[in-house]
């Protein structure tokens, strides 16, 4: 990436917002979750997540139709923003802050469909390859004052937990423990980092949603965003962006 590029997506990530009660930073929402070891072994969800099986099949009890609401609101924000929000993720950042509040955010995720067929639900992921949640590493880069642009960077057909959670604790200086979704943690310190092992179908928008996707598109045609030098007449953004719609 040239300095110049380096230079634009930082400012892009400085448009990203990202509260601590984002649901991208705290998945616990209970309208956008949905906690897929309730009703599917480990074996299952880690076979389906490694895309050793393809789809998995379930009945249309009432918890089950509540997954199935998310995939209609995902359907709804698709229409609004042109981006697909429902995904899956098998591990998730936990800590607490400085101010006492948890957050429980997504690290790796995978786009994840869902169809019916009368009483019957399919569910099968939309892409072989993991997308980073860029929304958690701008957050833990402002919180804890550090850079995290390897892990940005990170080639999507390769990531593993392993290699994010390698890179994580040697920019953050610390020890994180990996942990079960019910597991005590009264036996660490109060401020452990922690990667939680479950699985969690969620409403997202992992990336900083359509904003940031328009400029990133106009920054890859070699056109600064940013530049208000270049505004003639009409923005030079909304400009941009009509030439790719």
């Amino acid at each position: 990436m040239s300095n110049n590029n380096q230079a634009l997506n930082d400012k892009l990530k400085n448009l990203i917002n990202v509260p601590a009660n984002d649901y991208c930073i705290n998945a616990k929402s209970k309208s956008k979750h949905f906690d897929l070891t309730k009703h599917f072994s480990f074996k299952e969800l880690i076979s389906f997540i490694q895309n050793e099986e393809s789809v998995l099949k379930f009945d249309g009890n009432q918890e089950i139709v509540k997954l199935y609401s998310l995939h209609k609101l995902a359907t709804n924000v698709l229409k609004e923003t042109g981006n697909w929000p429902l995904y899956l993720s098998r591990y998730f950042f936990q800590t607490k802050l400085s101010n006492g509040k948890t957050i429980f955010a997504p690290i790796l995720l995978k786009r994840l469909k869902i169809d019916k067929n009368f009483d019957t639900y399919s569910m099968y992921l939309a892409d072989d390859e993991f997308i980073v949640n860029e929304k958690l590493l701008t957050f833990i880069e402002r919180e804890w004052n550090v850079n995290l642009d390897e892990l940005f960077c990170l080639d999507e057909k390769e990531v593993s937990i392993d290699q994010y959670l390698d890179k994580l604790q040697v920019i953050l200086n610390r020890k994180i423990h990996i942990i079960a979704a019910d597991e005590d943690t009264s036996i660490f310190a109060e401020n452990d980092f922690f990667i939680v092992d479950t699985f969690i179908a969620g409403v997202y928008e992992p990336g900083g949603g359509k904003l940031k996707d328009d400029l990133l598109k106009i920054i890859n045609e070699g056109v600064d965003p940013f530049d208000v030098k270049k505004i003639h007449g009409e923005s030079m953004v909304r400009t941009s962006i009509e030439k790719l719609n």
